[in-house]
């Protein structure tokens, strides 16, 4: 019984992290730029929370949930300020053609940066509802199983997309000169400023 819902929580973690959003072109910006390890983290940052917020839906914690809804507006607004900073800071860079290897402080900064963007979007909430019940993960009678093999099975989900994702896109690290690598932060730049625009344009 377990296998088949860590089955079905890994595959409902990967379709979710698949759609292109800020974290996705973080993931990639940071695979090219920088290295597929920062790329990898900044994923599991997402991941994490994710695996968070399946946790909230599916075991009904209503006061975590109604904190999320209720405090939606500043938890946006929050995220498109983050996303603007993080555009801007991008656009502005003079990335480096050889990177230095990332260090704990470096990775620890990817990891935080994408797990408070999606902290900021309550509606992943909304979709892991609409989700769980899609795949029949909740039953009439509520959660009725073990809260670890939910959690392991988003997170095993979400992390194997941003594994293959950070994989990828490191891949064309090396057909990058210094050029490319210059108008690709700043290609990057523009688009993760423009979430955040967007976001920010929405709450008015």
């Amino acid at each position: 019984m377990n296998y088949i819902l860590f089955t079905k929580t890994a595959i409902i973690g990967f379709l979710l992290s698949v759609p292109v959003g800020p974290v996705n072109l973080l993931c990639i910006r940071r695979s090219i730029l920088k290295s597929r390890a920062a790329g990898f983290i900044s994923g599991l940052g997402a991941a994490t929370c994710d695996a968070f917020f399946a946790y909230v839906t599916a075991f009904g914690i209503s006061y975590i949930n109604s904190f999320f809804v209720r405090e939606e507006v500043w938890l946006r607004l929050g995220g498109g300020i983050l996303l603007l900073f993080i555009g801007i800071r991008s656009y502005l860079a003079k990335p480096k053609e050889k990177v230095p290897a990332p260090g704990g402080k470096s990775l620890l900064s990817a990891y935080a940066t994408t797990f408070l963007l999606n902290l900021s979007n309550p509606l992943i909430i909304i979709a892991f509802a609409a989700a769980f019940a899609g795949f029949g993960v909740i039953g009439p009678d509520g959660a009725d199983f073990p809260a670890a093999v939910l959690v392991a099975g988003i997170l095993a989900g979400s992390s194997l997309w941003w594994f293959v994702l950070s994989s990828i896109a490191s891949l064309f690290q090396k057909k990058f000169n210094s050029q490319s690598i210059r108008w690709l932060s700043r290609l990057s730049g523009i688009f993760i400023a423009l979430f955040g625009f967007l976001i920010l344009i929405k709450l008015v």
